[in-house]
């Protein structure tokens, strides 16, 4: 098994032992593969994933993983700080809404290894874009928009938010402020792509300080994996 994998294994038992609940919903943004989502499906979660690149998600989304399990639901769209259409620059495995992440040479190790690879992918070639619909996570698991996927939930919690966007966590997170303070989720984010000054959970109190009440002790590496020491931690309603 993938280190990656491993960790996100641990990360989540972990979240369950400090009181994750199985019927909370998880929230997946960044599919690719869908690795995590099968694994939070697994523990019992209730799974919407967020997949940016159309033909991923279109190849994603016959999967019988996503097609034939009615617990698990896949999205086509970015997630950032507003809703609309966006651009979405094309690489290898790390398609990003920020152009510097997949072409800038002077940017992190992801960035660089698409330089080398030529950063071609989905069929696109070096520097290619796609148009792409965007919804901040405050709008698309809001108690409406959860009930349109699955009637008679709108009031389920969100327990537990993956975050893997190629440096746009920050626009993420900014777009799901509402979510965190009604929900108090744990978080798991790429942390290694982020500007030096926001790494190791800075980004997230910086964020939250703001409203105060709701904090989080993070413990970070390549990823920060987040715990919620102080908020709500309920369901909606």
């Amino acid at each position: 098994m993938a280190r990656d994998t491993l960790n996100f294994c641990h990360v989540l038992m972990r979240a369950h032992r400090l009181g994750l609940s199985n019927s909370s919903l998880f929230v997946d943004v960044g599919a690719d593969v869908g690795t995590e989502a099968r694994l939070a499906r697994g523990f019992g979660h209730l799974v919407v994933s967020f997949e940016c690149r159309g033909a991923h998600w279109l190849k994603m989304s016959s999967r019988p993983a996503f097609a034939d399990d009615a617990g698990m639901r896949l999205v086509h769209a970015c997630v950032s700080d507003r809703n609309g259409l966006g651009v979405l620059h094309k690489a290898m495995d790390s398609s990003s809404m920020m152009k510097s992440s997949v072409q800038d040479p002077g940017a992190a190790w992801k960035a660089r290894r698409e330089q080398r690879s030529g950063g071609a992918g989905s069929g696109g070639a070096a520097g290619a874009t796609e148009p792409v619909p965007v919804v901040t996570l405050d709008s698309a698991v809001g108690a409406a928009s959860i009930a349109a996927l699955w009637p008679g939930l709108a009031h389920a919690r969100v327990g537990f938010v993956k975050i893997d966007v190629q440096g746009v966590e920050g626009a993420v997170l900014t777009g799901a402020l509402g979510v965190l303070r009604e929900h108090a989720p744990f978080i798991f984010y790429e942390d290694s792509m982020l500007p030096t000054e926001d790494r190791k959970g800075v980004l997230l109190a910086r964020l939250l300080a703001p409203s105060g009440g709701l904090s989080y002790v993070c413990e970070c590496d390549n990823d920060c994996f987040c715990q919620p020491t102080g908020g709500r931690r309920g369901p909606r309603g």
